[in-house]
Formats: structure tokens, C-alpha cells, sequence
């Protein structure tokens, strides 16, 4: 990568290619959270202050 440039890294479950996690350029990342059928469910952020959670996706649909 050259020094004025700027990069964003993309990682993904080996298993079912689902999005694990994006890194900027500070090597900051924001992860992502799925349940048991892949459905995400929380997405948080890495700062200088620490790890934050930005959302929270819950439904209590039931599919008969």
C-alpha cells in the first residue's frame, strides 16, 4: 500500500462467506454479528475509546 493512500479490508467466515468484519485504514474495524440462521443481529464499532455497539436488529416473528 503506498504511504498516502488508503486501504479498507474486507473479512469473511471461511465456512459460508458471510461479512465478519471491515478495517479502515487504522486498522479500526467494524464487525458484524449474525445469529444461528444468518440473520445479522448487531454491528459494532471499534473507536480510540473502545469497542461500541451501533445497532441491534431483534424480531420475535414466528414462522408457522
Amino acid at each position: 500500500q503506498p504511504f498516502h493512500s488508503t486501504m479498507k479490508t474486507y473479512v469473511y467466515d471461511p465456512k459460508d462467506y458471510s461479512l465478519q468484519a471491515i478495517l479502515n485504514d487504522h486498522n479500526y474495524f467494524v464487525e458484524f454479528i449474525y445469529d444461528s440462521e444468518g440473520g445479522l443481529i448487531q454491528k459494532n464499532v471499534e473507536t480510540d475509546r473502545g469497542k461500541k455497539t451501533i445497532s441491534i436488529n431483534r424480531s420475535n416473528i414466528s414462522q408457522k
